[in-house]
Protein backbone atom coordinates (compact mmCIF):
# COMPACT_ATOMS: atom_id res chain seq x y z
CA UNK A 1 0.00 0.00 0.00
CA UNK A 2 2.81 2.38 0.91
CA UNK A 3 4.52 1.70 -2.40
CA UNK A 4 1.34 2.33 -4.36
CA UNK A 5 0.79 5.59 -2.54
CA UNK A 6 4.35 6.71 -3.25
CA UNK A 7 3.97 5.90 -6.92
CA UNK A 8 0.71 7.82 -7.10
CA UNK A 9 2.30 10.84 -5.45
CA UNK A 10 5.24 10.67 -7.85
CA UNK A 11 2.91 10.41 -10.84
CA UNK A 12 0.85 13.31 -9.51
CA UNK A 13 3.98 15.39 -8.99
CA UNK A 14 5.19 14.64 -12.51
CA UNK A 15 1.81 15.67 -13.88
CA UNK A 16 1.69 18.95 -11.96
CA UNK A 17 5.31 19.97 -12.54
CA UNK A 18 4.77 21.80 -15.87
CA UNK A 19 1.80 23.75 -14.47
CA UNK A 20 3.68 24.54 -11.25
CA UNK A 21 6.72 25.63 -13.25
CA UNK A 22 4.60 27.93 -15.43
CA UNK A 23 2.99 29.42 -12.34
CA UNK A 24 6.37 30.04 -10.70
CA UNK A 25 7.77 31.53 -13.91
CA UNK A 26 4.83 33.92 -14.18
CA UNK A 27 5.20 35.15 -10.60
CA UNK A 28 8.86 35.80 -11.26
CA UNK A 29 7.79 37.96 -14.18
CA UNK A 30 5.40 39.79 -11.86
CA UNK A 31 8.35 40.50 -9.57
CA UNK A 32 10.30 41.90 -12.53
CA UNK A 33 7.26 43.97 -13.49
CA UNK A 34 7.20 45.75 -10.12
CA UNK A 35 10.99 46.04 -10.12
CA UNK A 36 10.92 47.98 -13.40
CA UNK A 37 7.95 50.23 -12.67
CA UNK A 38 7.83 51.14 -8.99
CA UNK A 39 10.98 53.32 -9.10
CA UNK A 40 9.55 55.28 -12.04
CA UNK A 41 6.19 55.69 -10.30
CA UNK A 42 7.94 57.64 -7.53
CA UNK A 43 10.57 59.23 -9.77
CA UNK A 44 8.64 60.82 -12.67
CA UNK A 45 7.23 64.29 -11.83
CA UNK A 46 3.79 65.25 -13.10
CA UNK A 47 5.21 68.05 -15.25
CA UNK A 48 7.21 65.43 -17.17
CA UNK A 49 4.38 62.89 -17.58
CA UNK A 50 2.47 63.49 -20.85
CA UNK A 51 -0.88 65.19 -20.09
CA UNK A 52 -0.99 63.82 -16.53
CA UNK A 53 -2.25 67.19 -15.28
CA UNK A 54 -5.33 66.74 -17.52
CA UNK A 55 -5.81 63.11 -16.49
CA UNK A 56 -5.41 64.17 -12.86
CA UNK A 57 -8.12 66.82 -13.22
CA UNK A 58 -10.66 64.18 -14.30
CA UNK A 59 -9.56 61.70 -11.61
CA UNK A 60 -9.76 64.37 -8.89
CA UNK A 61 -13.24 65.39 -10.04
CA UNK A 62 -14.46 61.78 -10.04
CA UNK A 63 -12.99 61.09 -6.60
CA UNK A 64 -14.41 64.27 -5.05
CA UNK A 65 -17.87 64.21 -6.68
CA UNK A 66 -18.43 60.53 -7.56
CA UNK A 67 -20.17 61.59 -10.77
CA UNK A 68 -19.29 62.75 -14.28
CA UNK A 69 -18.55 66.45 -14.88
CA UNK A 70 -21.00 68.88 -16.51
CA UNK A 71 -20.11 71.34 -19.30
CA UNK A 72 -19.72 74.39 -17.05
CA UNK A 73 -17.39 72.43 -14.77
CA UNK A 74 -15.30 71.25 -17.72
CA UNK A 75 -14.98 74.78 -19.11
CA UNK A 76 -14.10 76.12 -15.67
CA UNK A 77 -11.22 73.64 -15.58
CA UNK A 78 -9.53 75.45 -18.47
CA UNK A 79 -6.50 73.69 -19.94
CA UNK A 80 -6.42 71.23 -17.06
CA UNK A 81 -10.02 70.17 -17.72
CA UNK A 82 -9.47 69.55 -21.43
CA UNK A 83 -10.05 65.77 -21.03
CA UNK A 84 -13.23 66.30 -19.04
CA UNK A 85 -15.40 66.01 -22.15
CA UNK A 86 -13.83 62.74 -23.28
CA UNK A 87 -14.83 59.27 -21.98
CA UNK A 88 -14.00 59.06 -18.29
CA UNK A 89 -14.45 55.35 -17.52
CA UNK A 90 -10.80 54.63 -18.26
CA UNK A 91 -10.02 56.21 -14.91
CA UNK A 92 -11.95 53.65 -12.84
CA UNK A 93 -8.74 51.84 -11.73
CA UNK A 94 -7.19 55.20 -10.78
CA UNK A 95 -10.24 56.31 -8.82
CA UNK A 96 -10.26 52.99 -6.93
CA UNK A 97 -6.51 53.24 -6.28
CA UNK A 98 -6.90 56.85 -5.13
CA UNK A 99 -9.77 56.09 -2.75
CA UNK A 100 -8.02 53.03 -1.29
CA UNK A 101 -4.75 54.95 -0.98
CA UNK A 102 -6.42 57.84 0.83
CA UNK A 103 -8.17 55.42 3.16
CA UNK A 104 -4.94 53.63 4.06
CA UNK A 105 -2.68 56.71 4.12
CA UNK A 106 -4.74 59.93 4.35
CA UNK A 107 -1.62 62.12 4.30
CA UNK A 108 -0.42 60.84 0.91
CA UNK A 109 -1.55 63.00 -2.03
CA UNK A 110 -3.97 61.67 -4.65
CA UNK A 111 -1.46 62.59 -7.37
CA UNK A 112 0.67 59.68 -6.13
CA UNK A 113 -1.93 57.10 -5.10
CA UNK A 114 -3.88 57.36 -8.37
CA UNK A 115 -0.77 56.21 -10.26
CA UNK A 116 -1.22 52.75 -8.78
CA UNK A 117 -4.26 52.42 -11.07
CA UNK A 118 -1.95 52.44 -14.09
CA UNK A 119 0.34 49.99 -12.31
CA UNK A 120 -2.61 47.61 -11.81
CA UNK A 121 -3.63 48.01 -15.46
CA UNK A 122 -0.16 46.89 -16.51
CA UNK A 123 -0.48 43.63 -14.57
CA UNK A 124 -3.45 42.71 -16.77
CA UNK A 125 -1.40 43.46 -19.89
CA UNK A 126 1.47 41.36 -18.54
CA UNK A 127 -0.82 38.38 -17.94
CA UNK A 128 -2.27 38.70 -21.45
CA UNK A 129 1.24 38.79 -22.93
CA UNK A 130 2.10 35.66 -20.93
CA UNK A 131 -0.94 33.86 -22.33
CA UNK A 132 -0.35 35.02 -25.90
CA UNK A 133 3.30 33.99 -25.66
CA UNK A 134 2.18 30.47 -24.81
CA UNK A 135 -0.50 30.37 -27.51
CA UNK A 136 1.72 31.70 -30.30
CA UNK A 137 5.08 30.17 -29.45
CA UNK A 138 4.37 27.21 -27.21
CA UNK A 139 6.81 25.01 -29.15
CA UNK A 140 9.67 27.38 -28.26
CA UNK A 141 10.10 28.28 -24.58
CA UNK A 142 12.55 31.09 -25.31
CA UNK A 143 10.18 32.74 -27.75
CA UNK A 144 7.12 32.29 -25.50
CA UNK A 145 8.98 34.05 -22.67
CA UNK A 146 10.37 36.73 -24.97
CA UNK A 147 6.94 38.33 -25.42
CA UNK A 148 6.21 39.08 -21.73
CA UNK A 149 9.86 40.02 -21.05
CA UNK A 150 9.72 42.56 -23.90
CA UNK A 151 6.53 43.97 -22.35
CA UNK A 152 8.18 44.24 -18.93
CA UNK A 153 11.25 46.16 -20.12
CA UNK A 154 9.67 48.24 -22.91
CA UNK A 155 10.82 51.75 -21.81
CA UNK A 156 7.86 53.80 -23.06
CA UNK A 157 5.40 51.26 -21.67
CA UNK A 158 7.16 51.41 -18.29
CA UNK A 159 6.56 55.16 -18.30
CA UNK A 160 2.89 54.65 -19.21
CA UNK A 161 2.38 52.38 -16.20
CA UNK A 162 4.12 54.85 -13.90
CA UNK A 163 1.76 57.83 -14.09
CA UNK A 164 -2.01 58.34 -14.14
CA UNK A 165 -3.56 58.01 -17.61
CA UNK A 166 -6.43 56.30 -19.39
CA UNK A 167 -4.15 54.82 -22.10
CA UNK A 168 -3.03 52.11 -19.69
CA UNK A 169 -6.63 50.95 -19.16
CA UNK A 170 -7.32 50.97 -22.89
CA UNK A 171 -4.24 48.86 -23.66
CA UNK A 172 -5.13 46.25 -21.05
CA UNK A 173 -8.80 46.00 -22.06
CA UNK A 174 -7.82 45.64 -25.72
CA UNK A 175 -5.41 42.80 -24.90
CA UNK A 176 -7.99 41.13 -22.66
CA UNK A 177 -10.64 41.34 -25.41
CA UNK A 178 -8.35 39.70 -27.95
CA UNK A 179 -7.45 36.99 -25.45
CA UNK A 180 -11.15 36.28 -24.87
CA UNK A 181 -11.73 36.07 -28.62
CA UNK A 182 -8.89 33.54 -28.83
CA UNK A 183 -10.63 31.55 -26.12
CA UNK A 184 -13.78 31.60 -28.25
CA UNK A 185 -11.77 30.29 -31.19
CA UNK A 186 -10.69 27.36 -29.00
CA UNK A 187 -14.07 26.49 -27.46
CA UNK A 188 -16.61 27.98 -29.85
CA UNK A 189 -19.06 30.88 -29.65
CA UNK A 190 -20.92 30.77 -26.34
CA UNK A 191 -23.39 33.15 -24.75
CA UNK A 192 -21.30 33.76 -21.61
CA UNK A 193 -18.28 34.76 -23.68
CA UNK A 194 -20.38 37.00 -25.95
CA UNK A 195 -21.80 38.81 -22.92
CA UNK A 196 -18.36 39.38 -21.38
CA UNK A 197 -16.89 40.48 -24.72
CA UNK A 198 -19.74 42.96 -25.23
CA UNK A 199 -19.15 44.49 -21.79
CA UNK A 200 -15.42 44.83 -22.43
CA UNK A 201 -15.91 46.39 -25.87
CA UNK A 202 -18.38 48.86 -24.36
CA UNK A 203 -15.89 49.75 -21.63
CA UNK A 204 -13.05 50.15 -24.14
CA UNK A 205 -14.82 52.85 -26.13
CA UNK A 206 -15.45 54.68 -22.84
CA UNK A 207 -11.75 54.69 -21.93
CA UNK A 208 -10.02 56.21 -24.96
CA UNK A 209 -11.03 56.15 -28.61
CA UNK A 210 -7.88 54.46 -30.01
CA UNK A 211 -9.17 51.37 -28.20
CA UNK A 212 -11.82 50.84 -30.88
CA UNK A 213 -9.00 49.52 -33.07
CA UNK A 214 -9.67 46.21 -31.32
CA UNK A 215 -13.19 46.07 -32.78
CA UNK A 216 -12.12 44.79 -36.25
CA UNK A 217 -9.81 42.31 -34.53
CA UNK A 218 -12.66 40.95 -32.40
CA UNK A 219 -14.98 40.79 -35.42
CA UNK A 220 -12.29 38.80 -37.25
CA UNK A 221 -11.98 36.52 -34.22
CA UNK A 222 -15.73 35.86 -34.05
CA UNK A 223 -15.76 34.83 -37.72
CA UNK A 224 -12.76 32.55 -37.17
CA UNK A 225 -14.33 31.07 -34.02
CA UNK A 226 -17.51 30.11 -35.85
CA UNK A 227 -15.59 28.63 -38.78
CA UNK A 228 -13.01 26.73 -36.72
CA UNK A 229 -15.68 25.16 -34.55
CA UNK A 230 -18.03 24.35 -37.45
CA UNK A 231 -20.83 26.43 -35.95
CA UNK A 232 -23.85 27.42 -38.00
CA UNK A 233 -24.45 30.79 -39.61
CA UNK A 234 -27.41 31.27 -37.27
CA UNK A 235 -25.18 30.73 -34.22
CA UNK A 236 -22.63 33.20 -35.57
CA UNK A 237 -25.28 35.87 -36.26
CA UNK A 238 -26.98 35.32 -32.89
CA UNK A 239 -23.77 35.53 -30.86
CA UNK A 240 -22.44 38.49 -32.86
CA UNK A 241 -25.70 40.38 -32.38
CA UNK A 242 -25.62 39.60 -28.67
CA UNK A 243 -22.11 41.01 -28.44
CA UNK A 244 -23.12 44.11 -30.41
CA UNK A 245 -26.26 44.70 -28.31
CA UNK A 246 -24.38 44.38 -25.01
CA UNK A 247 -21.64 46.68 -26.34
CA UNK A 248 -24.19 49.31 -27.32
CA UNK A 249 -26.17 48.95 -24.08
CA UNK A 250 -23.04 49.45 -22.00
CA UNK A 251 -21.79 52.60 -23.76
CA UNK A 252 -24.54 54.39 -25.75
CA UNK A 253 -25.85 56.09 -22.59
CA UNK A 254 -22.59 58.03 -22.34
CA UNK A 255 -22.80 59.36 -25.89
CA UNK A 256 -26.44 60.36 -25.40
CA UNK A 257 -25.50 62.22 -22.21
CA UNK A 258 -22.58 63.95 -23.95
CA UNK A 259 -24.80 65.10 -26.80
CA UNK A 260 -27.21 66.58 -24.25
CA UNK A 261 -24.68 68.44 -22.10
CA UNK A 262 -22.13 69.34 -24.83
CA UNK A 263 -24.54 70.89 -27.34
CA UNK A 264 -24.64 67.91 -29.70
CA UNK A 265 -20.96 66.95 -29.33
CA UNK A 266 -21.75 63.31 -28.63
CA UNK A 267 -18.11 62.17 -28.69
CA UNK A 268 -16.78 65.13 -26.71
CA UNK A 269 -13.91 65.60 -29.15
CA UNK A 270 -15.09 68.96 -30.53
CA UNK A 271 -15.29 70.41 -27.03
CA UNK A 272 -11.87 69.02 -26.18
CA UNK A 273 -10.30 70.25 -29.41
CA UNK A 274 -11.76 73.75 -29.10
CA UNK A 275 -10.41 74.16 -25.56
CA UNK A 276 -7.01 72.82 -26.61
CA UNK A 277 -6.80 74.93 -29.79
CA UNK A 278 -7.78 78.15 -28.04
CA UNK A 279 -5.37 77.54 -25.14
CA UNK A 280 -2.39 76.82 -27.41
CA UNK A 281 -3.31 79.11 -30.35
CA UNK A 282 -3.85 76.31 -32.86
CA UNK A 283 -6.02 76.30 -35.97
CA UNK A 284 -9.70 75.66 -35.21
CA UNK A 285 -10.23 74.11 -38.67
CA UNK A 286 -7.37 71.74 -39.44
CA UNK A 287 -7.40 70.39 -42.99
CA UNK A 288 -4.76 67.73 -43.56
CA UNK A 289 -5.22 64.72 -45.82
CA UNK A 290 -4.38 61.18 -44.76
CA UNK A 291 -1.97 60.91 -47.70
CA UNK A 292 -0.15 64.03 -46.54
CA UNK A 293 0.32 62.44 -43.11
CA UNK A 294 1.49 59.14 -44.60
CA UNK A 295 4.11 60.92 -46.73
CA UNK A 296 5.70 62.66 -43.76
CA UNK A 297 8.93 60.95 -42.77
CA UNK A 298 8.92 63.02 -39.58
CA UNK A 299 5.53 61.55 -38.61
CA UNK A 300 6.77 57.97 -38.95
CA UNK A 301 10.06 58.79 -37.25
CA UNK A 302 8.33 60.45 -34.29
CA UNK A 303 5.82 57.60 -34.00
CA UNK A 304 8.59 55.00 -33.98
CA UNK A 305 10.87 56.88 -31.60
CA UNK A 306 8.09 57.69 -29.13
CA UNK A 307 6.79 54.14 -29.28
CA UNK A 308 10.06 52.74 -27.96
CA UNK A 309 11.06 55.54 -25.63
CA UNK A 310 10.74 59.31 -25.66
CA UNK A 311 10.12 60.89 -22.29
CA UNK A 312 8.81 64.15 -20.90
CA UNK A 313 6.52 65.84 -23.43
CA UNK A 314 8.23 64.05 -26.32
CA UNK A 315 11.30 66.15 -25.55
CA UNK A 316 13.68 63.74 -23.83
CA UNK A 317 15.22 61.46 -26.43
CA UNK A 318 17.16 58.30 -25.84
CA UNK A 319 20.65 58.00 -27.27
CA UNK A 320 20.01 58.16 -31.03
CA UNK A 321 21.79 54.86 -31.90
CA UNK A 322 19.22 53.07 -29.72
CA UNK A 323 16.44 54.11 -32.11
CA UNK A 324 18.52 53.01 -35.09
CA UNK A 325 19.02 49.54 -33.61
CA UNK A 326 15.29 49.25 -32.88
CA UNK A 327 14.47 50.21 -36.47
CA UNK A 328 17.05 47.78 -37.87
CA UNK A 329 15.50 44.97 -35.83
CA UNK A 330 12.03 45.97 -37.03
CA UNK A 331 13.34 45.96 -40.61
CA UNK A 332 14.87 42.51 -40.17
CA UNK A 333 11.57 41.26 -38.73
CA UNK A 334 9.68 42.70 -41.70
CA UNK A 335 12.23 41.07 -44.01
CA UNK A 336 11.67 37.74 -42.26
CA UNK A 337 7.96 38.03 -42.87
CA UNK A 338 8.44 38.97 -46.52
CA UNK A 339 10.90 36.11 -46.96
CA UNK A 340 8.32 33.70 -45.59
CA UNK A 341 5.81 34.95 -48.16
CA UNK A 342 7.87 35.13 -51.36
CA UNK A 343 10.36 32.25 -51.28
CA UNK A 344 9.81 29.17 -53.42
CA UNK A 345 9.39 27.06 -50.32
CA UNK A 346 6.75 29.49 -49.07
CA UNK A 347 4.92 29.26 -52.38
CA UNK A 348 4.78 25.47 -52.03
CA UNK A 349 3.44 25.85 -48.50
CA UNK A 350 0.78 28.28 -49.67
CA UNK A 351 -0.21 25.94 -52.48
CA UNK A 352 -0.55 23.08 -49.98
CA UNK A 353 -2.48 25.36 -47.61
CA UNK A 354 -4.87 26.39 -50.40
CA UNK A 355 -5.41 22.75 -51.29
CA UNK A 356 -6.10 21.92 -47.66
CA UNK A 357 -8.47 24.87 -47.39
CA UNK A 358 -10.53 23.50 -50.27
CA UNK A 359 -10.95 20.32 -48.28
CA UNK A 360 -11.72 22.22 -45.08
CA UNK A 361 -15.50 21.62 -45.22
CA UNK A 362 -14.83 17.92 -44.69
CA UNK A 363 -12.58 18.51 -41.69
CA UNK A 364 -13.80 18.14 -38.13
CA UNK A 365 -13.68 21.09 -35.74
CA UNK A 366 -10.67 19.55 -34.03
CA UNK A 367 -8.80 19.21 -37.32
CA UNK A 368 -9.63 22.78 -38.34
CA UNK A 369 -8.33 24.16 -35.07
CA UNK A 370 -5.18 22.07 -35.31
CA UNK A 371 -4.44 23.33 -38.82
CA UNK A 372 -5.70 26.89 -38.77
CA UNK A 373 -6.08 27.86 -35.10
CA UNK A 374 -2.71 29.55 -34.70
CA UNK A 375 -3.01 31.34 -38.06
CA UNK A 376 -6.35 32.73 -36.85
CA UNK A 377 -4.68 34.22 -33.76
CA UNK A 378 -2.10 35.94 -35.97
CA UNK A 379 -4.94 37.27 -38.12
CA UNK A 380 -6.65 38.80 -35.07
CA UNK A 381 -3.42 40.46 -33.89
CA UNK A 382 -2.61 41.83 -37.35
CA UNK A 383 -6.14 43.25 -37.70
CA UNK A 384 -5.75 45.10 -34.41
CA UNK A 385 -2.39 46.64 -35.35
CA UNK A 386 -3.51 47.75 -38.83
CA UNK A 387 -6.73 49.28 -37.43
CA UNK A 388 -4.78 51.05 -34.71
CA UNK A 389 -2.35 52.54 -37.22
CA UNK A 390 -5.19 53.66 -39.48
CA UNK A 391 -6.94 55.38 -36.55
CA UNK A 392 -3.71 57.16 -35.61
CA UNK A 393 -3.37 58.54 -39.13
CA UNK A 394 -7.02 59.65 -39.14
CA UNK A 395 -6.63 61.37 -35.74
CA UNK A 396 -3.58 63.23 -37.07
CA UNK A 397 -5.62 64.61 -39.98
CA UNK A 398 -8.05 66.14 -37.45
CA UNK A 399 -5.37 67.29 -35.01
CA UNK A 400 -6.96 65.04 -32.37
CA UNK A 401 -3.71 63.23 -31.72
CA UNK A 402 -0.21 63.51 -33.09
CA UNK A 403 2.54 61.05 -33.87
CA UNK A 404 2.80 59.66 -30.36
CA UNK A 405 3.76 56.05 -29.86
CA UNK A 406 1.56 55.53 -26.80
CA UNK A 407 -1.47 55.72 -29.10
CA UNK A 408 -0.28 52.37 -30.50
CA UNK A 409 -0.44 50.66 -27.11
CA UNK A 410 -3.91 49.15 -27.73
CA UNK A 411 -1.94 46.90 -30.11
CA UNK A 412 1.13 46.57 -27.88
CA UNK A 413 0.99 42.76 -27.79
CA UNK A 414 0.31 42.47 -31.56
CA UNK A 415 3.28 44.74 -32.38
CA UNK A 416 5.77 42.92 -30.16
CA UNK A 417 4.45 39.52 -31.25
CA UNK A 418 4.72 40.44 -34.94
CA UNK A 419 8.30 41.65 -34.47
CA UNK A 420 9.30 38.45 -32.66
CA UNK A 421 7.46 36.35 -35.23
CA UNK A 422 9.26 38.13 -38.06
CA UNK A 423 12.63 37.52 -36.42
CA UNK A 424 11.71 33.87 -36.02
CA UNK A 425 10.97 33.60 -39.74
CA UNK A 426 14.44 34.77 -40.74
CA UNK A 427 15.68 31.18 -40.59
CA UNK A 428 16.66 28.32 -38.25
CA UNK A 429 20.20 29.60 -37.67
CA UNK A 430 19.44 33.27 -37.11
CA UNK A 431 16.10 33.17 -35.31
CA UNK A 432 17.26 32.44 -31.76
CA UNK A 433 20.30 34.80 -31.76
CA UNK A 434 18.16 37.62 -33.17
CA UNK A 435 15.36 37.12 -30.65
CA UNK A 436 17.77 36.89 -27.72
CA UNK A 437 19.55 40.02 -28.96
CA UNK A 438 16.23 41.87 -29.26
CA UNK A 439 15.25 40.97 -25.70
CA UNK A 440 18.71 41.74 -24.27
CA UNK A 441 18.92 45.03 -26.16
CA UNK A 442 15.50 46.11 -24.87
CA UNK A 443 16.62 45.39 -21.31
CA UNK A 444 19.78 47.43 -21.83
CA UNK A 445 17.76 50.37 -23.16
CA UNK A 446 15.49 50.19 -20.12
CA UNK A 447 18.43 50.50 -17.71
CA UNK A 448 19.95 53.25 -19.86
CA UNK A 449 16.61 55.08 -19.60
CA UNK A 450 16.67 54.68 -15.81
CA UNK A 451 20.14 56.17 -15.66
CA UNK A 452 19.24 59.06 -17.95
CA UNK A 453 16.10 60.02 -16.04
CA UNK A 454 17.72 59.54 -12.63
CA UNK A 455 20.30 62.13 -13.63
CA UNK A 456 17.75 64.52 -15.16
CA UNK A 457 16.87 67.56 -13.06
CA UNK A 458 13.43 67.32 -11.48
CA UNK A 459 12.94 63.61 -11.94
CA UNK A 460 14.30 62.07 -8.78
CA UNK A 461 13.00 63.38 -5.41
CA UNK A 462 15.67 64.57 -3.02
CA UNK A 463 14.70 61.95 -0.43
CA UNK A 464 15.36 59.21 -3.03
CA UNK A 465 18.77 60.62 -4.02
CA UNK A 466 19.99 60.47 -0.43
CA UNK A 467 19.94 56.67 -0.44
Amino acid sequence: MATDGTNKEAESGATNTPAAFRCLAFWRLVGLYFFTRLPWLFMVPMVEAPDEFSHYWVITFLVEHMRLPELNEILAGGASGVYGSLPQLGYIPHVIAGVIGHTITPTVDLSLTDRFGSLADGLVLLWCSWEFGHKLFRSDKVLSLALPVMIIFHPQLVLLHSYANSDSTTASLAALSMLLVCRMMETGLKTKYSLILGLMLGWIVLTKYPGVSVYPACATGLICAAWLNRQSLLTFITQSLLTAIVTAASCVWWFVRSAQILNGDFMGTKTMFHTWAVTYNKSLNPDVSAWAIMKQKSWWRMTTFSYWGMFGYMTRYLWRPFYIVYMVLMGIAAGGGIKALVTAQAQKKFAALAENFKNAPALSAQERKARYGQASIWLVLAACFLSNLALMIYASTKNLGGAQGRYLFPSEIPIIALILGGLYLTGPKSRKPLILFMVAFNIIVYFASCWMLYNTAGYTPHWLKTY
